[in-house]
């Protein structure tokens, strides 16, 4: 007993030696990650504070203030980013599903896959998820996303499949030797969650140990300041931590061209009913319904496990371990996902980065930059520009005068002050003689206005031409410095160029996307495994439901397949408003230049949904609804015969009459020749059957003579058997009494 308690003792020690050996790993990972972005992580702030809220601190209000200067602002990047997201809220992503067999099974599934992420991505657009990526992307320089497993709704076992974007990306941390735009191929990622002391104790966290003593600094935030207070109150990190744990197993080739692990193949020894178990568990029948053992026993009517085909061979595998920890201990993990979780949960969305080498360190450094970084000092220029032009103008008066002192009547400290005041106005009334010599005193002056310098217009003026040549982009309306109209296409093809300035990060937007939804391919038959009704959406945005796991339901799919059976590839689709303007254009002018084109589209109504499709008009669901509809009855309508026009109609049975008077015609005709043909042919019938009978007496005869002939030959051959068989019976009894006679004689 006491040596059990021993060996519980040392166990004990050892997980918690593990845990606190878990612990310092993890945290020197996220210390290594702020380390190498801190300065990205402050300019992500910076930046997006710059361009979208307000481009002059505090400090510099004041003193604006103190130098007459109103504090206003004259933003540059605010406009464009809005431009920006307009025109990416019109992108519509195109999905497209491929799967490596053409069956009609793989290709239901297909459609269902497709239907179902399309209905994920549709979640995703609810909350914002890809408009708010793109915007961090263009105005902060790089985004984050989470992939996530929820529970349909509260208290409820199925699952859902769910992207996030992560409010704050600085808040999340992938491994510095990543080599990948999305850090996939890192070690580790992570999350942090900021909590209040009061809800870590009301969510069962043990707060003891931790220092709320600390001040907040958000760039050091998870690398130092694990605790910290504000005005607001206490805070925690609370960490999400994902590790990747590679594994060397050995892998088989069975003869039946499926791979399984040497460990799993030995356990399922020779039992079919195991190795069922198995095929079942990793999709391999897809059946809509019926009897898998069955289906089993069909396909392998001797029931034996299939032999192992060559070598097994080494093969890694990719494990996803989680962690749940706060500055002195884990609170959860290790945790390990289920098998087909073998990437992180967490990915980056870059912007436009860039990747170098310190001179001084030697070190390999990331710099993030948002869409309108180098903006930033012509910013403050035209802030500064701008500034001086409304002072000019705030204290701007019709005219100021010089008047000597003595001529001021009433003269005290205010209007002193507005007198010497350069900038200010003021009355003041002046008398033109002294009250006491009468002598004249000197009139006022009238002081010139000083205008306000040209350098300051010109650099105000031109900062927008300059904003548009440092981001690779100009303003349609900025084009033509003509003065003249411009073309519709000049502006269609402007508002084009401008909008491929951004295209970098509507690429790398894309892309993370992408790599979402070859991800959510993964977990689909995990968490869809259950019999459940799939929420999809089709390709007009309705959204559906689909029965999918119900055996004994003729409607149900059975969905249960292998990932690596099925790709998924997301594309942006080329339908934003500028493009579909440029299609229509386009159509147009090929009609007009090609008389065949423009007869297609003007007579065939399978163009007009592709049309319709094209247009940005109010109501443009409701036409394309009302285009379907109209093509499908233009289609059953030419599947139908047209009803004749009566006029036509009517010609057509005189002309009918015609021809069928000429082809009576041309009967008789055909019927009299005929029947001189009869007639000619009888007399040659008569002469005909006069040889056939002539001939036919003369082949009797023949016959006749052939069987006269043939039983005399037959009378002859039997009479010549019967003399052979009695010389034959003669000589048989010579014999034998010639014999009889030589046995006796010696008796004698």
């Amino acid at each position: 007993m006491g040596n059990l308690n021993k060996e519980n003792v040392n166990n004990q020690l050892d997980r918690e030696t593990i845990k606190a050996n878990d612990l310092a790993r993890i945290k020197k990972n996220i210390a290594a990650h702020f380390d190498y972005f801190v300065e990205n992580n402050k300019r992500y702030h910076e930046l997006k504070k710059y361009f979208l809220v307000t481009s002059l601190s505090n400090e510099q209000k004041e003193s604006l203030i103190k130098i007459n200067k109103p504090p206003l602002e004259f933003p540059l990047g605010d406009p464009f980013i809005s431009r920006e997201l307009g025109e990416y809220a019109k992108q519509t992503p195109s999905i497209k599903i491929t799967q490596n067999s053409t069956d009609k099974e793989s290709l239901t599934i297909s459609k269902l896959i497709e239907e179902h992420y399309r209905y994920i991505s549709y979640e995703s657009e609810q909350e914002c998820a890809q408009y708010d990526s793109y915007k961090d992307q263009i105005s902060g320089g790089f985004a984050a996303l989470e992939i996530a497993v929820e529970s349909e709704t509260e208290g409820n076992l199925n699952k859902k499949i769910v992207t996030k974007k992560i409010k704050d990306p600085t808040m999340v941390g992938f491994d510095p030797a990543a080599n990948k735009k999305d850090k996939r191929d890192g070690r580790f990622c992570f999350k942090i969650v900021i909590i209040s002391k009061d809800d870590a104790i009301d969510y069962g966290i043990d707060t003891e140990g931790l220092n709320f003593n600390s001040s907040f600094s958000g760039a050091q935030l998870g690398a130092t300041y694990w605790s910290y207070k504000n005005q607001s109150g206490e805070y925690l990190a609370y960490v999400f931590y994902y590790e990747k744990k590679k594994t060397l197993e050995k892998v088989v080739r069975l003869v039946t061209g499926e791979q399984m692990k040497l460990k799993e193949y030995k356990e399922i020894g020779g039992d079919y009913s195991k190795y069922m178990a198995w095929k079942i568990k990793k999709g391999k029948f897809g059946k809509n319904k019926g009897d898998l053992e069955s289906i089993f026993l069909m396909n392998n009517p001797i029931a034996i496990v299939p032999p192992i085909h060559g070598e097994p061979e080494e093969v890694v595998f990719t494990r996803i371990v989680k962690y749940e920890l706060v500055e002195n201990k884990i609170i959860k993990g290790p945790e390990e996902l289920p098998p087909c979780w073998d990437f992180l949960p967490m990915i980056f969305v870059d912007g436009n980065s860039e990747v170098f080498r310190d001179d001084a360190t030697g070190e390999e450094q990331q710099y993030t930059k948002p869409l309108l970084h180098s903006l930033k000092g012509l910013q403050s220029f035209r802030n500064s520009a701008g500034q001086t032009i409304a002072q000019y103008i705030f204290y701007m008066t019709q005219q100021k005068f010089f008047i000597a002192q003595e001529t001021i009547t009433g003269l005290n400290d205010k209007l002193l002050k507005n007198y010497r005041d350069s900038l200010g106005s003021s009355h003041i009334f002046w008398k033109a003689y002294d009250d006491t010599t009468k002598a004249p005193l000197p009139k006022p002056e009238v002081i010139p206005r000083s205008s306000l310098p040209g350098e300051v217009l010109g650099v105000f003026n031109m900062s927008n031409q300059s904003a548009q040549s440092m981001l690779g982009t100009y303003n349609i309306a900025n084009i033509d410095q003509s003065g003249g109209p411009m073309s519709g296409n000049a502006i269609v093809q402007g508002a084009a160029q401008s909008n491929s300035a951004a295209k970098p990060y509507l690429y790398n937007n894309v892309k993370a996307w992408d790599y979402v939804a070859k991800m959510i391919l993964k977990l689909m038959p995990t968490y869809k495994c259950s019999p459940s009704r799939l929420p999809i959406q089709n390709m007009d945005g309705g959204v559906d439901y689909q029965k999918i796991n119900h055996l004994d339901d003729e409607e149900s799919i059975y969905f249960d397949f292998d990932p690596n059976d099925y790709s998924i590839e997301v594309s942006m689709g080329a339908n934003t408003a500028i493009q579909k303007e440029m299609s229509l254009r386009e159509i147009e002018r090929y009609s007009n230049s090609i008389p065949s084109v423009r007869e297609f589209f003007a007579t065939d109504p399978r163009v007009v949904p592709i049309i319709m499709d094209n247009l940005e008009v109010r109501g443009s669901g409701e036409l394309k609804s009302y285009a379907k509809e109209w093509v499908a009855k233009k289609e059953e309508q030419s599947r139908q015969p047209m009803p004749p026009d009566p006029q036509s109609q009517a010609l057509a049975i005189e002309a009918k009459k015609v021809q069928i008077s000429e082809q009576n015609s041309k009967v008789d005709a055909a019927i009299k020749a005929g029947q001189l043909k009869l007639d000619a042919y009888s007399n040659e019938t008569d002469r005909g059957k006069l040889v056939l009978d002539a001939k036919q007496a003369n082949e009797d005869n023949q016959v006749r003579e052939d069987k006269y002939n043939a039983e005399k030959i037959r009378a002859m051959a039997d009479l010549a058997i019967k003399t052979v068989s009695m010389h034959h019976s003669h000589n048989k009894d010579a014999i034998d009494y010639a014999i009889k006679k030589t046995i006796q004689k010696p008796l004698e």
